[in-house]
C-alpha cells in the first residue's frame, strides 16, 4: 500500500520478498508530519513475529543504504513490542461503551486514530477491530494495560451492557467469518493470489518504480 501522507489515517499494508511473496502484515499509522519536522511512523504487526518483522525492516533498511538511497543513519527502527499492549473493544454496544468512558473515542471515524485519555490513561484509539464487529483498538503503554482494563469492566456502563472479556479463539472465529487473514494464511502467498488485492492502489501496481516483489 501506499504510506500515509498525513498523521492519523493507518493504513494496511504487506511486505514482500524480491519475488512477491507475502512475509509480513503492518498497519502503518503516520505519527508526525512534514509540517513539524517529523517522519515517525507507527507499525503494528503480529506480536509473535515481532522479532521476524524486525529482522525484515533491518534488512530494507540496509538495502536502500547500500544502494544510496537513504543516508546511512537516516533511518531508526525502534522495537516497542514489550512496552505497548492493544485492549479491543468490540461488538454491537462497544461505541455506546466508548462514549461513556470517552465520549471523544465514540466520534473517531472509521479506519481512524485519535490520541485521547480513556479513564484517565493515554492511549491512541484506533476505530478498527480484526474481529469484524464494530470496535476499537486501545494502545497503551503495558504499565497501564491491566489497570484500565480493570476500570473499563467495572465501569457501570460496562456492567449496565453486559460487557466481559473474551479470548483469542472468539476472535478468530469472528475474523474468519469476515475473511480477515492472519499471517499463516498469507505465508509466502504471493501477493497476487493471497486476496490482498484490494489493498494494493492501482497506481502502485502500474507505477514506474512498483513495490518490492511487483
Amino acid at each position: 500500500n501506499t504510506r500515509p501522507r498525513r498523521a492519523p489515517p493507518p493504513r494496511l499494508s504487506y511486505a514482500s520478498t524480491s519475488a512477491g511473496n507475502i512475509l509480513a502484515e503492518f498497519t502503518v499509522t503516520r505519527t508526525g508530519t512534514d509540517g513539524d519536522g517529523s517522519h515517525d511512523f507507527y507499525l503494528c504487526a503480529s506480536r509473535d513475529y515481532a522479532q521476524h518483522d524486525l529482522a525484515w525492516l533491518e534488512q530494507q533498511r540496509a538495502l536502500l543504504e547500500e544502494a544510496g538511497l537513504v543516508e546511512a543513519g537516516a533511518v531508526e527502527l525502534v522495537d516497542c513490542t514489550d512496552e505497548v499492549e492493544i485492549l479491543h473493544v468490540a461488538g454491537p454496544s462497544a461505541q455506546a461503551l466508548m462514549h461513556a468512558l470517552c465520549p471523544e473515542a465514540a466520534s473517531v471515524p472509521f479506519l481512524q486514530m485519535r490520541n485521547l485519555r480513556v479513564c484517565g490513561v493515554e492511549a491512541a484509539v484506533f476505530r478498527i477491530s480484526f474481529t469484524g464487529e464494530a470496535g476499537y483498538e486501545l494502545h497503551v503503554s503495558a504499565e497501564d494495560a491491566a489497570p484500565l482494563f480493570d476500570q473499563i469492566l467495572r465501569s457501570d456502563k460496562a456492567r449496565a451492557l453486559g460487557c466481559r472479556p473474551f479470548g483469542s479463539a472468539a476472535v478468530n472465529a469472528l475474523r474468519v467469518e469476515k475473511g480477515f487473514k492472519v499471517k499463516a494464511d498469507l505465508d509466502f502467498a504471493h501477493w497476487s493470489e493471497a486476496g490482498v488485492d484490494a489493498f494494493i492502489p492501482d497506481a502502485r501496481k502500474h507505477e514506474v518504480l512498483p513495490f518490492l516483489g511487483k
